[in-house]
């Protein structure tokens, strides 16, 4: 009887180990699980904001775009930025005076 007893004090430790290091397997599963999801979460944040920003710039180039294709706009650029004249048209430089 006490060897019966001995046998199935043994097998209950081997089985209360098994189920121990089971649950120690699973819970660094899960831990590395959620940290690996809560990193994928903020690359995720990181990538919306930055499709938000491209996505508005996109907007401002196609505006851009529609504006150089009048031939209006494209004309006072060149006068603005490049300094070019009209047929006819006489460019003098004025400095500005400072107070």
């Amino acid at each position: 009887m006490k060897r019966r007893r001995k046998g199935l004090f043994r097998r209950l430790i081997v089985f209360g180990a098994l189920v121990l290091l089971t649950a120690i397997v699973l819970a660094g599963s899960l831990w590395s699980q959620t940290s690996s999801l809560s990193a994928n979460e903020e690359k995720k944040a990181q990538l919306e904001k930055q499709v938000k920003k491209l996505n508005a710039k996109q907007a401002d180039l196609k505006d851009e775009i529609s504006k150089l294709k009048d031939e209006d706009y494209v004309t006072e650029l060149a006068r603005r930025d490049l300094f070019m004249s009209g047929n006819g048209e006489i460019l003098f430089n004025v400095e500005k005076k400072s107070k």
